[in-house]
């Protein structure tokens, strides 16, 4: 939904109403002031007019009062007509003249300075009178009756100055009045702003918390809910326009907030099962490594055994080299005293015994030297198919057993190179026997023909120098069986190494299995914990998961090894691995 920007005299908002009442107080309270501003300043101004009339009816009075005592005095003047009476009447002259020069400023606006000025012309008229009745010269009848002619100007001036007193008071009473009215008209204006001014403080006073408190009040009993762990109610809350937007950003947040907790909790579930996955992983892995190690073990056990029989094959060796040694020793000796052969042939016939004797020993030494490259043989093929098993074990463990594959790679090179060289050993083993054969043969001849004599001797001296190249060829085949031996004894140290370093290194595995093993525990720790606190906030009904803490269940089948072992027909156990079958399977039921 696009952002809707709100405008501060939008009465569809809250934020609106807000602005535009505010908007209205002020502009009420600026009028007011401002009338208020205006009247007063009207008021102070009427208040000014009012007290320049009441100067002015004051003057005028005063005005009146002095003209009365003037006219007072030259009455008084004119019946008594004497010096006394004339001095105080020019004294009172001079008040009049005074209280004149006095009040001329405060009449000259032109509205009220030309009924001043009739009275100015009347009693300077009036004043001419009286300066004429100052002649000393004049009779006390004419000064009566000069001041008696005066009467009508003296009442045409006070009826002037009554009239104008009047005047002046009107004024004076319509300022007073219009002072009142304004004093009036500001009160009620200042009192009009001000019961509008609570009106409205009021209405927003109980307006605003009504506006607010209902949707809040709504919104307050879902977010109850939702803090008690319950995400499925939606806000529907009506009202000014940014609750709306508040309910509907709620709404969003806690559909974003299910989403969010929906993935954590199939994330949760995720690493629960994996974390069985490992734990299974872990625990075949530790049951393979127990395999391994007695198969381990059971190399170097065997390798140990071969190492004793290199030793017996070493001395078996020496002895056939010591055999022949002998038998090329007799050779020659008896190759010297061929010419001699007649004389002592007794002696002849008891040597070719003997030399029968030894060959018949050695045709037994060739025998258990074959039954030993046998055994050899054997325990190549036993090594070989160890270091194949091992080679599939390794294969199985993953990057921790290409190191092992190496070694069970180089094991069974190792029992090759012993296997070819039994080979070779059956093969010289052979040609020896064939030798002693052929010598026995000889001998049993030599004793048919002994009685023959001389005649024989000569087959006798070529039997004798083949007898002589067969014990040659017995010491070289003796001398090659010793440094076979000698080569198988190196190799069999070089196995013992190998396992030893191989055990060494299924007990590493070993105990990293058991880490695995305990960090995939933990894992599953976790992950119920974290299903548990996820099971206890509620969602959406079409995003129901599995319940917190249910565990995945796993069918698995063991790895399955069968041996056969066969026996060979010289009597040595021979072991053959049939057949090798792995079938693992990881099922959540």
């Amino acid at each position: 939904m696009a952002n809707k920007r709100i405008s501060i005299f939008s009465l569809h908002s809250l934020s609106g109403r807000i602005y535009f009442t505010l908007f209205f107080i002020i502009v009420l309270v600026t009028v007011n002031g401002l009338a208020s501003f205006y009247l007063l300043g009207h008021i102070t101004t009427t208040r000014d007019l009012e007290e320049q009339s009441r100067e002015r009816v004051n003057y005028a009075k005063d005005l009146e009062y002095l003209l009365d005592e003037q006219t007072e005095f030259y009455q008084l003047y004119a019946d008594n007509f004497n010096s006394n009476l004339q001095q105080e009447t020019l004294k009172q002259d001079l008040r009049v003249e005074e209280q004149f020069r006095e009040i001329t400023p405060a009449f000259s606006d032109p509205k009220i300075n030309s009924g001043f000025q009739k009275i100015v012309q009347n009693y300077q008229a009036v004043a001419q009178i009286y300066n004429m009745l100052q002649n000393l010269n004049l009779k006390p009848e004419n000064a009566k009756q000069l001041f008696f002619d005066s009467q009508a100007n003296r009442r045409k001036l006070f009826d002037e100055l009554k009239s104008y007193t009047a005047e002046l008071t009107k004024i004076y009473v319509g300022f007073e009045q219009e002072g009142r009215d304004n004093v009036s008209l500001t009160l009620w204006i200042a009192g009009l702003a001000l019961i509008g001014s609570i009106t409205l403080v009021l209405l927003l006073t109980f307006s605003i918390p009504r506006l607010l408190s209902r949707p809040l009040s709504a919104l307050n009993d879902k977010l109850k809910l939702t803090a008690e762990g319950d995400l499925t109610p939606k806000f529907l809350v009506k009202g000014a326009q940014e609750i709306m937007e508040l309910s509907e950003n709620l709404n969003k947040a806690l559909a974003r907030l299910r989403i969010v907790i929906t993935r954590i909790q199939l994330q949760a579930n995720t690493v629960s099962i994996t974390s069985h996955h490992l734990e299974e992983a872990s625990t075949r892995q530790a049951s393979s490594l127990s395999e391994q190690a007695v198969a381990v073990s059971q190399v170097s056990t065997t390798v140990n055994e071969l190492s004793g029989t290199s030793q017996q094959i070493a001395e078996s060796a020496s002895m056939v080299a010591q055999s022949a040694n002998e038998s090329l020793n007799s050779a020659e000796i008896g190759y010297n005293t061929m010419h001699a052969l007649s004389q002592k042939m007794a002696d002849i016939t008891q040597r070719v015994n003997l030399i029968a004797d030894r060959i018949i020993a050695l045709n037994s030494v060739s025998q258990r030297i074959r039954e030993a490259t046998s055994l050899i043989s054997t325990l190549s093929d036993d090594t070989h198919l160890l270091a194949l098993n091992a080679a599939i074990e390794s294969a199985g463990a993953g990057e921790e057993g290409e190191r092992f594959s190496v070694v069970a790679s180089q094991v069974r090179k190792l029992s090759q190179r012993s296997r070819q060289a039994a080979v070779e050993i059956q093969q010289l083993i052979s040609q020896i026997q064939q030798a002693t054969t052929a010598s026995v043969m000889a001998t049993e001849d030599g004793i048919k023909v002994v009685a023959l004599g001389r005649q024989m001797v000569e087959e006798a001296l070529e039997a004798n120098k083949e007898i002589i190249e067969a014990a040659k060829h017995t010491s070289q085949l003796s001398y090659a069986i010793s440094l076979a031996t000698d080569q198988q004894r190196v190799a069999n140290t070089q196995v013992a190494g190998t396992m030893q370093q191989m055990s060494h290194m299924i007990a590493n595995i070993s105990e990293g299995s058991k880490s695995y093993l305990s960090s995939s525990n933990a894992l599953i720790e976790i992950a119920r914990q974290l299903n548990t606190l996820i099971g206890t906030i509620k969602l959406r009904d079409d995003l129901k998961i599995k319940k917190p803490g249910a565990t995945p269940t796993f069918k698995m089948k063991r790895v399955k090894t069968k041996k056969n072992l066969a026996e060979s027909k010289n009597g040595t156990p021979s072991q053959q691995v049939s057949g090798v079958t792995t079938e693992t399977t990881v099922g959540r039921e």
